[in-house]
């Protein structure tokens, strides 16, 4: 089987992911980096995963826009979604507003692979909102954002 992670990432986080999974499924995987490459083309391949990372609420606008462009496409393909979010609770409002209703329910796996705070890679503006949000964080007793091994492996044993 013939698969294409199409993915979006800020900081990283979702990129190694995205490795992980493609080195696990041991097949035919293609990598495309939607911010590097606009418009790949899903004829040439049986499966699609489709995900980014949330930040401040939102996944990029070039894969919520492929999506869309492409979702008559996307019907007639076996797939995934998943989302790089620290703020499990509120996953599935993230998932709503990522991906159109209909992919959402065709997909056979919805995952959210977690998420990582990586301060150091951070501009000054996204640095200063981010400190706000754990010190906010942290007075109510909330843990830090952390990846979920466990949602790759589902990813995985859905399309291995």
């Amino acid at each position: 089987m013939k698969t294409i992670i199409v993915y979006s990432t800020k900081y990283d986080f979702t990129k190694e992911r995205v490795l992980e999974i493609a080195t696990a499924l041991q097949s035919d995987v293609k990598l495309v980096n939607i911010n590097e490459e606009k418009s790949p083309s899903l004829e040439a391949f049986d499966a699609v995963i489709l995900g980014g990372s949330v930040f401040m609420g939102q996944i990029n606008k070039t894969l919520k826009a492929f999506c869309s462009d492409n979702e008559a496409t996307l019907s007639s393909k076996k797939l995934g979604l998943f989302l790089s979010c620290g703020l499990p609770d509120s996953i599935g409002t993230h998932f709503a507003n990522a991906f159109p209703q209909s992919l959402l329910d065709q997909a056979l796996v919805k995952v959210n692979l977690g998420g990582e705070l990586r301060l150091g890679q951070m501009s000054f503006g996204d640095k200063m909102i981010t400190k706000m949000m754990i010190k906010a964080n942290e007075k109510e007793g909330g843990k830090l954002p952390t990846a979920i091994p466990s949602a790759i492996d589902e990813l995985i044993k859905t399309f291995a």
